[in-house]
């Protein structure tokens, strides 16, 4: 930072805990503080941002920049039935970890778009 090649800096899949003592160490010491947080967040998964994360980024005054916002497609409509999006996923482990669990996203109404034209 020092040389002007970077700007800012952020920091990604970090706990909160984590994320608090980097902040309070950079600030003792006088060194670049992360200025964003890049977590993984979407209307799936949102409780570990919510109830740690959110805390410590509003304390901190920090931007937040959700990765997987869309959860690979499933809050886009892409997959009428979760089972055909567990077909489709090559990564078995992945399938059987998130996309498993979330069977009961085809309770959900149809997208609002697709009716609209």
């Amino acid at each position: 930072m020092k040389q002007g090649k970077v700007r800012f800096i952020g920091a990604s899949n970090y706990s909160a805990a984590r994320l608090a003592e980097a902040l309070e160490t950079s600030r003792k010491h006088g060194l670049a503080s992360y200025i964003s947080l890049q977590p993984h967040y979407n209307l799936m998964e949102r409780a570990a941002f919510e109830t740690e994360l959110l805390p410590v980024v509003e304390k901190y005054q920090i931007g937040v920049i959700p990765y997987y916002s869309l959860a690979g497609g499933f809050l886009t409509g892409k997959y009428i039935l979760a089972e055909m999006a567990v077909k489709r996923v090559a990564n078995v482990r992945y399938s059987q970890l998130v996309l498993t669990p979330s069977l009961q996203l085809r309770q959900l109404p149809r997208p609002f778009g697709p009716a609209r034209g």
